[in-house]
C-alpha cells in the first residue's frame, strides 16, 4: 500500500511541474511579443528624446533673449537707430548657467533686435556644431518646431521689417552700439517675407511716419503741422497750424507702445481687412490698430461716405427715462444704486446699438478675430463736474458723465484715452496682459469710437472740421454717454463736429476693431483710399 501511494503521489508531483512551466512555442511567442513592442517603442522614446532636446534649445534661446533685453533696457546697450536691424552675438550674453544647445556647442548664435522709438523687438537666429538650428524667428513665436537639423549657415544680411541697414556688433564691451561698434552692410529689400508677399507691420509704419527729422512729435510741442508752442489745442479744429497728421500721445512717448493717432485732413490711414474698409484712428497701449469702419470696397478702392461708411443705423438705446441707458450695456433701470443702475457683464442687458453690431460682427468677422486684440471700449459713466448737477446716475436723477466736462466745458481738462472704472472697460476678458483690467462683458472684440478718440481726431464739440477723416457727412453714434436730464438719456454723436443725441434716435453705426501688434499689410499699399493697405 505504502508503494502505490509513493507512486502515486510521485505522478502528481510530475503533473503539476509540467502544468507550471512553458514550452519552447510559448517562449518564441514572448520573445516575439517583447521584439515588436521595442520595435514600437524605441522610436517613440527616441522621438520624445528629441522633443524635449529640442524644448531644452528653446529654452537656452529664451535665457539669452532674456539676457540682452535685461542689457538694452538698462541702456548698456543703446540702440537707437529705427533704420537698423541689430545682429548682437550670444558672446555678448554672460547666463549664469547653460549657455550651449542640447545637441553640442554654438558656433553661431545672434539675438537680433530693432527699435522703431517705441520699443524693442527681439529675435533668433543660430546654429550649433551638430548643424542643428533656428532660422530667424521672431521671439513671440518660437516653438520647437523651429528647431531644424542640417542648417550649415545662418543669414546676417536679413533686415527686419523695414529696417534694411544691419548692424552685426563686433565689439561686446561697448555701449555705443552704431556703426563704430558694428559692421554696417545695406542689404537690398530687407523686407519679411511672409509667404509670397511682401509686407511690414503697420504699426511700425505709423511709427516711421509720426517722425519728423527722426524725432517723434509729440501733441504738446510746436511742429510742422501745430504752430502754438504748447502743443495742438483741441478746442479748435484742425488745420495746417493746429494739427494735421500723426502725432503722439503726450505722457505715452516712454512707453514700450507710445499711443499714435491721426488727426485732421490726413489720407494715409486706409485699411482693407476682413473684406471691409476701414481708417485706422490711432494705436493701443498693446501696440494695437484701431480701425473705424467704413464700407465695402469698390474695386479695390474704399472712398465711402455717408450712409455708405455704416453698417446701418440705429438707436443707441430703445428706451431713455433712466439713467440705465447711457450704458453700451446696463443692470436695473431706476435703481437705487449706482453699481445695480451700470452693472456690466456677461449675464446684464445689452444696448440696442450693441445687438445691431454683435450680430453683424457674428455674421462678417467671426473667421478674423484671430486676428484682433482684445482691446478696451470705454462707456465712460464716470461722473462730471458742474454747478446744476447733483445727480448719482441712478434712476431720473439729473446726472452730468465725465466727458462733458472734461471735453465741453469752461473749466474743460482736454481729451483723455483714459477710462476711469473698470466696470466701463468694455472688453471680452477681464484681465489681460499689457492693459487695465476689463469687464469681460462682451461676446466679440468690437465697440465704437469715444468721444474723446474723436476730439483727438479733430472733431471735438467746438471743432466743426469738414475736412476732417471721420467725417463722413452723416450723423453716427460714438459709445460716450453725455448727460441724463429731461427725462432722457443722451449720448454723443459726431457730423462736422460731435453734438449731443436722445438715446432713442437713429443715427449711423461705425464699429471698431483692433488688430494685434505686428500685424502685416502689404507693402504695395500707401494708405490712400485709392490704393489702402491691405492686412495680409
Amino acid at each position: 500500500m505504502k508503494s502505490e501511494n509513493v507512486i502515486r503521489l510521485s505522478r502528481k508531483k510530475k503533473i503539476s511541474i509540467k502544468r507550471n512551466g512553458f514550452t519552447l512555442i510559448e517562449l518564441l511567442a514572448v520573445i516575439i511579443i517583447l521584439g515588436v513592442l521595442m520595435i514600437i517603442a524605441i522610436p517613440s522614446v527616441t522621438e520624445y528624446i528629441q522633443y524635449s532636446r529640442k524644448n531644452a534649445y528653446i529654452g537656452t534661446v529664451r535665457n539669452y533673449i532674456a539676457g540682452a533685453s535685461t542689457r538694452v533696457n538698462s541702456g548698456e546697450f543703446e540702440m537707437y537707430d529705427t533704420s537698423a536691424t541689430y545682429y548682437l552675438p550670444a558672446s555678448c550674453i554672460p547666463l549664469e548657467k547653460g549657455g550651449d544647445s542640447p545637441f553640442g556647442e554654438l558656433e553661431e548664435a545672434y539675438v537680433v533686435v530693432t527699435y522703431s522709438g517705441r520699443g524693442y523687438d527681439y529675435y533668433w537666429t543660430s546654429r550649433d556644431e551638430t548643424n542643428m538650428g533656428i532660422l530667424l524667428a521672431n521671439e513671440k513665436l518660437l516653438n520647437v518646431e523651429l528647431v531644424k537639423p542640417e542648417i550649415t549657415s545662418i543669414d546676417t544680411e536679413i533686415g527686419v521689417g523695414d529696417r534694411q541697414k544691419i548692424l552685426i556688433i563686433n565689439n561686446c564691451n561697448s555701449n555705443d552700439l552704431t556703426e563704430k561698434a558694428a559692421t554696417s552692410t545695406i542689404v537690398e529689400g530687407g523686407l519679411l517675407q511672409e509667404g509670397n508677399e511682401i509686407s511690414k507691420r503697420l504699426y511700425n509704419l505709423i511709427a516711421t511716419e509720426n517722425l519728423e527729422d527722426g524725432k517723434k512729435v509729440l501733441d504738446t510741442a510746436a511742429s510742422t503741422f501745430v504752430s502754438s508752442s504748447t502743443g495742438i489745442d483741441f478746442d479748435a479744429a484742425p488745420s495746417n497750424t493746429n494739427g494735421k497728421g500723426i502725432y503722439i500721445r503726450s505722457g505715452t512717448e516712454n512707453n514700450q507702445y507710445p499711443i499714435y493717432y491721426y488727426r485732421g485732413e490726413v489720407t494715409n490711414n486706409n485699411v482693407v481687412f476682413g473684406g471691409f474698409c476701414w481708417k485706422i484712428v490711432r494705436t493701443t497701449e498693446t501696440g494695437g490698430i484701431k480701425l473705424i469702419y467704413n464700407g465695402i470696397p469698390t474695386g479695390g478702392k474704399c472712398n465711402n461716405t455717408g450712409v455708405n461708411s455704416q453698417i446701418g443705423t440705429s438707436a443707441f438705446n430703445e428706451n431713455y427715462d433712466y439713467n440705465a441707458y447711457v450704458g453700451y450695456m446696463y443692470g436695473t433701470p431706476n435703481s437705487s444704486s449706482y453699481k445695480e443702475e451700470h452693472l456690466s457683464t456677461k449675464m446684464s442687458k445689452s444696448s440696442t446699438i450693441k445687438t445691431v453690431i454683435d450680430v453683424w460682427y457674428d455674421k462678417n468677422m467671426t473667421s478674423y478675430t484671430s486676428y484682433l486684440e482684445d482691446a478696451i471700449w470705454c462707456n465712460d459713466r464716470s461722473f462730471g463736474t458742474v454747478a446744476w448737477d447733483n445727480g448719482n446716475g441712478t434712476g431720473t436723477e439729473v446726472t452730468v458723465y465725465g466727458a462733458q466736462t472734461r471735453d465741453y466745458s469752461e473749466t474743460a481738462t482736454g481729451p483723455s484715452l483714459e477710462c476711469v472704472n473698470q466696470n466701463d472697460r468694455f472688453t471680452v476678458n477681464e484681465n489681460m496682459t499689457g492693459r487695465l483690467a476689463g469687464n469681460g462683458a462682451l461676446i466679440y472684440p468690437v465697440g465704437l469710437l469715444t468721444a474723446d478718440e474723436v476730439t483727438f481726431a479733430g472733431q471735438g464739440w467746438n471743432s466743426y472740421a469738414s475736412n476732417n477723416y471721420l467725417h463722413t457727412g452723416s450723423f453716427w453714434w460714438t459709445m460716450t454717454p453725455y448727460r441724463y436730464a429731461n427725462n432722457h438719456s443722451y449720448m454723443f454723436r459726431v457730423n462736422s463736429a460731435t453734438y449731443s443725441g436722445n438715446v432713442e434716435d437713429a443715427f449711423g453705426i461705425r464699429p471698431v476693431v483692433s488688430l494685434k501688434n505686428g500685424t502685416l499689410v502689404s507693402v504695395d499699399g500707401d494708405g490712400s483710399s485709392d490704393n489702402p493697405f491691405i492686412v495680409q
